[in-house]
């Protein structure tokens, strides 16, 4: 038999089994909400649970504190008709019928302990910035999802790289506010080679709509129609700091003030034009994931003959073409890090998204960071000689040598 419960006391049932997530759906006659869900999330080291309510296929969020817990939970519970509470130990079921009368129709018991990551099978709970079950507007248009917020299975490796790529953005975040409160000005970010813009239109709804924090974005491609699609979706959205432009990358230089410069899957040397105009702006956060690099595998191919001739350490590399191709890549992103701390930037290479949805998967991040003279001159002439010892040994020209060759002082261009 069913135990049924006031508002309050289903609160605090929900309560005593230390909720990991609680989903409120079936709203009742009168209510605009859809659906609403609360999730245990961690601020600053603190526990504190994110209230998610989804109206008009739009979606808010606010923070709980502990303290205000049970009286959320009661009111939304006068709410909705139905509830699942997903605990530690266990997960509740609640329904709820016209008259208003509250039962717990199912208590399942766990032998481990669910958490975030861990919780039925199926049902695991995954921890995404953008979580499955919230009803995104940009995202419904561009196919990611449905109308009630379900990922669209053909579309479900875009919707994990989409959360990949802001768990990144979400490390820079605490320098994006330290900025925001130092200027009193919007942050200004530039995306380069910005296609369809899932990710510019990612990065804005979590900066802005999440994080509440005001940017703005500008995307550039070579598309006029892609152009004129990701301009009216922004409108749509009634995303008023974003915004789109026709251009080249190359003929495209950042103004003055620019904070971050974002550059995902440019063909070839683009991504060396994007990393240029960045440095040339001084721009202090950039994110590149390149692609199709084919500068390098074509010099390497044209001296196959000449490492032959000198028994050159390269030619192993050279006799299978995906080795070729695969090492021509890698040395690639090599240069770019040694060039991009040949100009004063800390740099770190990384796994973007895993190699089963893409092998293009190694991103670029380098930050501007204050370094006391003496130490920067060092890390600077380190990373010079190193690159020119590559360059010398596999007798390569790398594009970006030349368009940053005027931002590395004439003393130590010698060691280019």
């Amino acid at each position: 038999m069913s135990t049924i419960y006031t508002p309050d006391q289903a609160a605090q049932e929900c309560l005593n089994t230390s909720i990991i997530q609680l989903s409120f759906s079936r709203p009742r006659k009168g209510i605009d909400e859809a659906k609403a869900r609360l999730r245990h999330i961690t601020i600053k080291g603190k526990a504190a649970y994110q209230l998610e309510t989804v109206k008009n296929k739009q979606a808010f969020q606010k923070t709980i504190e502990p303290e205000a817990l049970s009286g959320t939970i009661a009111e939304y519970f006068t709410r909705f008709k139905a509830a699942e509470c997903r605990g530690q130990k266990e997960q509740l079921f609640f329904l709820q019928n016209n008259k208003g009368t509250i039962a717990l129709t199912k208590r399942i018991s766990c032998s481990a302990p669910l958490t975030e990551n861990n919780c039925g099978g199926h049902n695991k709970i995954k921890n995404y910035l953008i979580p499955e079950g919230t009803p995104l507007a940009f995202l419904i248009e561009q196919g990611v999802m449905n109308a009630e917020g379900s990922v669209l299975k053909q579309k479900y490796h875009k919707f994990r790289q989409i959360n990949k790529y802001l768990e990144f953005i979400a490390g820079v975040e605490p320098f994006i506010r330290d900025t925001v409160a130092r200027s009193g000005k919007p942050f200004s970010i530039t995306d380069f080679g910005c296609g369809k813009a899932y990710l510019s239109f990612a990065l804005y709804y979590y900066l802005h709509e999440r994080q509440a924090l005001p940017v703005r974005i500008h995307g550039l491609d070579l598309k006029t129609e892609v152009i004129e699609h990701c301009s009216a979706l922004a409108k749509r959205c009634g995303y008023t700091n974003l915004d789109f432009a026709e251009g080249n990358i190359g003929d495209h230089p950042l103004p003055d003030g620019t904070g971050m410069m974002v550059c995902l899957h440019a063909c070839n040397t683009a991504t060396d034009l994007a990393l240029a105009q960045a440095v040339h702006a001084q721009v202090p956060i950039i994110f590149a994931v390149p692609c199709c690099q084919h500068e390098l595998y074509a010099q390497l191919k044209t001296r196959k003959e000449t490492f032959r001739t000198e028994d050159h350490l390269m030619l192993p590399f050279m006799e299978h073409g995906i080795i070729t191709e695969r090492f021509a890549s890698l040395l690639t992103d090599t240069v770019r890090a040694l060039l991009l701390q040949a100009c004063g930037y800390t740099v770190q290479i990384m796994e973007f998204i895993e190699t089963e949805h893409t092998p293009k998967n190694i991103l670029i991040h380098a930050v501007k960071k204050t370094q006391s003279a003496g130490q920067a001159e060092r890390l600077k002439e380190t990373a010079l000689r190193q690159y020119r010892r590559i360059k010398e040994s596999f007798c390569i020209e790398p594009t970006l040598e030349q368009l940053l060759k005027d931002m590395i002082p004439a003393k130590q261009q010698e060691n280019l």
